[in-house]
């Protein structure tokens, strides 16, 4: 299963601009990181809980995944 695949402004930016600058790669750098965050969490979420100790749903997977 596919999940959402992040759209980042700032690479279309630059695509038009032709080249990064250092605002917009440190924004992009940011978000991206705060994405991988959230998958990490929603993994161990469901490998711990899921697996190791009690069932957990779907929705609480979803609400988890970015």
């Amino acid at each position: 299963m596919e999940g959402p695949r992040p759209s980042l402004d700032e690479a279309k930016k630059a695509s038009v601009k032709g080249r990064w600058t250092e605002t917009p790669l440190e924004k992009a750098a940011r978000r991206l990181c705060n994405i991988v965050r959230m998958a990490w969490m929603g993994g161990c979420l469901l490998y711990l809980n899921g697996i190791h100790e009690v069932e957990i749903s779907v929705s609480d997977v979803r609400v988890r995944t970015p």
